[in-house]
């Protein structure tokens, strides 16, 4: 039986999971569509829909807790993560909060 079995381990190691994670939720908020493998969609969900709802708040708590899950430091994301948190907090989260 597979009880407490919380993640699919993708044959990779955590650090190389946990990044491409953050890749693949940064690609999902940017063109806000993915093409990538079931497994690894079905393990983005959760940390997906967790920024969304972080993003939802909208305050400065929120942001930097959404900045930091993509793996920078606030000041130091730069470029296409920078872009995708912009998506996130102004496209997305406004999207999720009215219907």
């Amino acid at each position: 039986m597979r009880h407490n079995v919380g993640y699919r381990k993708l044959g990779r190691t955590s650090g190389h999971r946990r990044a491409l994670l953050r890749n693949l939720a940064t690609d999902l908020f940017r063109h806000e569509r993915l093409k990538t493998t079931l497994p690894k969609a079905r393990e983005l969900r959760p940390f997906a829909e967790k920024l969304i709802t972080l993003a939802r708040r909208d305050d400065l708590h929120a942001r930097r807790q959404v900045v930091r899950s993509y793996g920078g430091a606030v000041r130091i994301v730069g470029g296409a993560k920078r872009h995708a948190t912009t998506v996130l907090l102004r496209r997305i989260a406004r999207r999720m909060t009215r219907g």
